[in-house]
């Protein structure tokens, strides 16, 4: 009986000795071949539209404005500009914030959730595989006793 268990101990060790893992790597080739921040880099013109209620009533505006995706010096950053013609109540806005990126298949997210980043509130966006780049973010604003709360939704083209 001895003589069995000692041979089938043999044999599955035996065979344990010669399993190994499938060879599915990718030999240390990446996916993608440079950082996100690099690749998005550039300016994207296109709309924002404004929305926002104050005590006069609800209003939504549509302007013209950009982004820019910086990358330098180890950081990433985000700047936001937006036209204010002359008559319109929305607020004409030029402001930068770091953030963090990262590829999203084949395109990119970006996002600054601490308010006390540069635009001064959370932000996030995306940007396509084909270059269009969409994001929020809402701002307040004290205007004499009150707050308006102005929300933003761009939606823009890569230009360079």
């Amino acid at each position: 009986m001895k003589k069995i268990i000692f041979g089938l101990l043999f044999m599955v060790a035996g065979g344990l000795c010669f399993t190994a893992c499938s060879d599915d790597d990718n030999n240390g080739n990446q996916i993608h071949a440079t950082t996100p921040e690099r690749v998005a880099v550039g300016t994207y013109s296109g709309t924002y539209t404004v929305s926002w209620t104050d005590k006069t009533g609800s209003y939504t505006e549509t302007k013209d404005g950009t982004v820019t995706l910086n990358a330098a010096d180890a950081a990433y950053t985000v700047n936001v500009s937006v036209d204010a013609p002359k008559g319109e109540k929305t607020p004409a806005l030029s402001k930068e914030s770091v953030a963090n990126i990262t590829y999203v298949n084949e395109g990119f997210a970006f996002s600054n959730m601490l308010v006390t980043n540069g635009l001064g509130t959370t932000f996030a966006g995306t940007i396509s595989e084909g270059g269009a780049l969409a994001m929020n973010f809402t701002i307040s604003v004290k205007n004499g006793r009150q707050v308006v709360t102005y929300k933003y939704a761009f939606v823009g083209q890569k230009q360079n």
